[in-house]
């Protein structure tokens, strides 16, 4: 199927694997496995909340001041909930792209995109209009909602280095010094707060979850 060849993020992960070859030096991209390997280890089931399960309501705000209810979201359909790290993870920028690619698709079948990370509301509007993003791209500063749905972790010093090294200033994104991140983690929730799907590929934050088994669920819950 095309829509599989073009929307895949397994695929498209090769290809960016290939980029950061040619622009990432060796001992960096090795140091970065390795730390992906001990987080993998370290969170093999990070959620908190499951299929079943009752979300937790929340009020965020993004990048414009806008002020978004799951509440009220849910009143219009179903919700696909995004927890992700920031506009300077090569690996949510691929992802979310790839979300903005199935977003009329996953709007045709009754449901709407909420994408939350821990960073600033600046970085936020930076990374809706730089990817030009349509839906709702909200900040969650100290990750007070992401931790009742996924696990929060701690950035390691020595990967905020790294990313100083390459011109990547960790903590300008947000809004305090904790260097918490949540584990990359999707949920479906129905209008009745019910969460319909839950799903992570674990603490390797290289992987995310494929927008083609979005679309699967939603066909499946219609």
């Amino acid at each position: 199927m095309q829509e599989t060849t073009t929307i895949n993020y397994r695929q498209n992960l090769d290809h960016l694997k290939e980029q950061l070859k040619t622009m990432l030096p060796d001992k960096t991209r090795n140091d970065f496995a390795t730390y992906e390997q001990e987080l993998n280890q370290s969170y093999p089931n990070p959620l908190r909340l499951h299929e079943g399960d009752r979300a937790p309501d929340f009020i965020l705000s993004d990048g414009h001041g806008n002020r978004v209810r799951l509440k009220d979201q849910l009143k219009h359909g179903k919700v696909v909930l995004v927890f992700y790290r920031g506009e300077w993870c090569p690996y949510c920028n691929l992802q979310l792209n790839l979300y903005q690619r199935t977003l009329g698709d996953l709007e045709a079948l009754g449901a709407s995109l909420l994408a939350v990370s821990p960073q600033r509301l600046d970085k936020s509007l930076l990374m809706q209009k730089k990817h030009d993003l349509r839906y709702s791209i909200l900040s969650d500063p100290g990750n007070h909602v992401a931790r009742q749905y996924t696990t929060i972790f701690k950035y390691s010093d020595e990967a905020v280095d790294t990313l100083k090294g390459l011109g990547y200033d960790f903590e300008t994104f947000y809004e305090d010094k904790s260097k918490d991140l949540p584990v990359p983690s999707v949920f479906i929730i129905d209008t009745d707060q019910t969460v319909l799907w839950a799903k992570t590929e674990g603490g390797d934050y290289k992987n995310r979850v494929d927008p083609t088994d979005i679309l699967y669920v939603l066909r499946a819950r219609r």
